[in-house]
């Protein structure tokens, strides 16, 4: 069929507009925003404790994790880095946070040489 005008039978209406949206996934992110140990300075076989506060920046919540505390000549975690304990972490909810502590009793010098060192952290959530 044939109209009078073809050309007005599209149309957009300007107020009413559809906004058409992704879906929000709700994600944590572990994170160790801080740390410290006393003493500063140890010997073989003396015990120091170590301390961190495990948080969750995401905005979606985090199961049980593992905090593994290192020793290491750089900033950084590397493969010759020392492992000396872990920690569990309890869930945490977004936003929220925890204190973890490990006491250490040193182990000989013959399996960390004498040197300075840098306390590392490294947090991992449990994939069950």
């Amino acid at each position: 069929m044939t109209e009078s005008n073809e050309s007005n039978n599209a149309v957009y209406l300007s107020s009413s507009q559809l906004t058409v949206t992704a879906p929000i996934t709700q994600l944590p992110d572990l994170t160790v925003p801080s740390g410290s140990f006393t003493p500063a300075s140890i010997s073989s076989g003396q015990s120091f404790t170590v301390n961190a506060t495990v948080q969750n920046t995401g905005t979606g919540n985090a199961g049980s994790s593992v905090l593994s505390y290192y020793l290491s000549t750089t900033t950084n975690i590397t493969s010759s880095s020392y492992l000396l304990g872990t920690t569990n972490v309890s869930s945490l909810t977004a936003g929220s946070s925890s204190s973890q502590q490990l006491n250490i009793t040193f182990p000989s010098i013959s399996t960390i040489p004498a040197g300075k060192y840098y306390i590392c952290y490294y947090v991992m959530q449990i994939i069950k």
